[in-house]
């Protein structure tokens, strides 16, 4: 499945690096929440989409350096997307053991 990165630079072993605002990977699902787990701000491609960053927004603030200096209406966005992923978190989180990737 196709994940897309809202945080800074994220490293997952054996994938290609996520350098910038948007970029994506194809992750086995269990890999994409290990990451996330680890601390990897990736967003499914419905809920990235569903965020509604513009091309010009994706270009403009690529990096969390560029992002400070973005408008509040991007600023919105990337702390909608983080809820996204804190919420998948303390989901998962509060699931018995055994029952996370199910």
């Amino acid at each position: 499945m196709k994940y897309f990165n809202i945080g800074s630079e994220t490293e997952i072993g054996g994938y290609p690096k996520l350098l910038r605002l948007g970029q994506s990977v194809e992750l086995p699902e269990a890999i994409y929440r290990d990451a996330v787990h680890g601390g990897a701000l990736l967003l499914t491609e419905e809920e990235f989409n569903g965020l509604g960053f513009t091309a010009e927004e994706l270009e403009k603030y690529p990096t969390g350096g560029l992002q400070r200096f973005a408008p509040e209406a991007v600023r919105e966005k990337l702390k909608a997307g983080g809820l996204i992923v804190h919420k998948m978190r303390t989901a998962e989180a509060d699931k018995p053991e055994g029952e996370v990737n199910g």
